[in-house]
């Protein structure tokens, strides 16, 4: 198999270096109607996407993302030295991202149709990844502890009937592209059923 869409596949990286260059609305929009064709389940897309621009929004985002921390004593087990350390790091980092996305799946709270709503949303996770990678952005999907949170989700202003999936944090792809994480080959997870003969 050789294909324009299995190159893309195979050439995609998490990229966790930002590089603070704006990324243009046009084209995020044009990203998110294209990866918008994931498959779904239900009558109607069951996802919702989030945007925080520019510097003064992630430093409004990342200040309840720390409270969250402290709340849901994420550190507890830290020394205060490496907190400090942390919070400046996580404050630098977010101040530097042009664009994030909190990207929610709406919840009915019916086992089978949320799941479904989870796994569509994710499948648009996975092609907003891909459609930016050829347009030369690179993405992180982040499910940190703060997206469990219910109070965070409210203090952002996410409705109590979506569930947060994760935040995507965009910026250009750097000349130095990280290194693919090893595979397993198919073999080791491809496996018959071997159903018994009823």
């Amino acid at each position: 198999m050789n294909s324009k869409i299995e190159a893309v596949i195979r050439e995609r990286r998490t990229i966790r270096e930002v590089h603070g260059e704006e990324i243009s609305e046009e084209l995020l929009t044009s990203i998110l109607e294209a990866a918008a064709y994931a498959p779904f389940h239900s009558a109607k897309e069951p996802w919702k996407a989030y945007m925080i621009r520019g510097q003064e929004e992630h430093i409004e985002y990342i200040e309840r993302v720390l409270n969250c921390y402290s709340r849901i004593k994420v550190w507890e087990k830290f020394s205060a030295e490496r907190i400090l350390d942390f919070e400046e790091k996580t404050r630098s980092y977010y101040e530097m991202i042009p664009v994030s996305m909190v990207i929610t799946s709406k919840q009915i709270h019916e086992e089978k149709a949320d799941f479904e709503a989870v796994l569509a949303t994710a499948a648009l996770i996975q092609n907003i990844q891909l459609l930016a990678w050829e347009q030369q952005i690179g993405v992180t999907w982040r499910t940190t502890a703060d997206i469990f949170d219910k109070v965070f989700q409210q203090e952002i202003g996410i409705p109590s009937n979506e569930k947060i999936v994760g935040t995507l944090h965009f910026t250009q792809i750097p000349k130095k592209i990280p290194k693919a994480k090893n595979r397993q080959p198919v073999s080791d997870w491809l496996h018959s059923l071997e159903l018994p003969i009823l």
